[in-house]
């Protein structure tokens, strides 16, 4: 078992639900052979219900991580910690991980090739004017993963060693 994973937190509006459409059309295209599960801490609206006509996707009701965050002294993004995370380490299915904005235009069993050559694989975030150049890079880009060994991300370790 293989899993295409992707996040939908987005209120329930036209340009957000054009977004996930548009992902679902290019992954169910472009990820053979992978189970598609879309993380959300909502439940489905009637247009994803919908969409359930259209593509074979899991809809997965999640919960945001609760404990004890004082560690991250003010991170400036507590979603990809206590949601993105916290969720994708409790996955136990082998993944790959894409952003709900960003299309899969290419068939992604080529990144799944790789997965063996180690059991985490991310990519360093580009900087990006007036979005990402305050950070000092490298640094992770939390919206493209292949993980062959979702045990390798140790959601408490990471938290107690930040």
């Amino acid at each position: 078992m293989k899993d295409l994973l992707t996040i939908f937190n987005y209120p329930d509006q036209h340009n957000y639900n054009m977004m996930l459409s548009t992902w679902l059309k290019f992954a169910s295209i472009n990820s053979e052979g992978f189970n598609i599960k879309i993380l959300s801490q909502n439940d489905p609206t009637p247009f994803i219900t919908n969409l359930k006509k259209l593509y074979d996707f899991e809809w997965v009701k999640r919960e945001h991580y609760d404990g004890d965050l004082s560690i991250l002294k003010g991170y400036g993004r507590p979603h990809n910690i206590t949601f993105k995370l916290w969720n994708i380490y409790h996955n136990e299915n082998p993944f790959i991980f894409i952003d709900v904005d960003a299309f899969i235009l290419k068939d992604i069993n080529h990144m799944w090739q790789y997965k063996d050559d180690k059991p985490f694989i991310g990519i360093n975030h580009q900087k990006i004017p007036r979005h990402t150049s305050h950070i000092p890079e490298p640094f992770l880009n939390s919206g493209v993963l292949v993980v062959s060994d979702p045990t390798f991300i140790n959601y408490e370790k990471i938290i107690s060693e930040w």
